[in-house]
Order: C-alpha cells, then structure tokens, then sequence
C-alpha cells in the first residue's frame, strides 16, 4: 500500500477556485483503479492557501496507471487546477498495516 501526499499553494486570490477544483477531481482519483481512497484538505491555521490531497494505492504501478509515466516523482493535477496553484509537491509513503 503506498500513501501519496500532494501539497500545493493557491495562486493568491484563487483559494475558492482550487477548493471548488479539488471538490470535482478527488472522487475521480478515488474511483481510480487502484486508489482505496482519496481525499482533500485545506490548512486550517495560517497559509491557508496550502491544500493537499492524500490518496492511498495499492502500489506504485496503479500510481502510474493513472497519472503515466513520471508522476510517482513530480505531481501531477487536472487541468482545472492549470494556472490556479503553485509550488506543488508530492511524497509517497510506505504504508503500515494498522490493522
């Protein structure tokens, strides 16, 4: 299992648009073949420009199935958030069986 961190500021003044943008594309990364799960957040105290998303794979080749070849290491995003965010990263984690 391999947790994704994607992290990334609104362009001033384009919060709502990248809050609007991240409510339409987040079930369709989740409905991916092979994300158990995505969802995305906004930072709640100060710079609350940053947004994330964190979508859980079921490894890294699902990953690159739906964004190609690359995307495990830079971040990639839809199209509606072309021109709306800036200084986007991305992490990908190992995950822990918790259960």
């Amino acid at each position: 299992m391999i947790v994704r961190v994607y992290r990334a500021r609104a362009v001033p003044g384009r919060e709502t648009e990248v809050a609007n943008a991240l409510r339409e594309t987040t079930p369709r990364i989740g409905a991916a073949e092979g994300c158990l799960r995505a969802e995305a957040g906004r930072r709640l105290v100060e710079r609350t420009e940053e947004f994330l998303v964190v979508s859980v794979w079921r490894d890294l080749a699902a990953i690159t199935a739906f964004g190609g070849d690359g995307v495990v290491g830079e971040p990639f995003f839809p199209e509606q958030l072309v021109g709306l965010i800036t200084g986007a990263l991305v992490e990908h984690f190992e995950g822990i069986d918790s259960s």
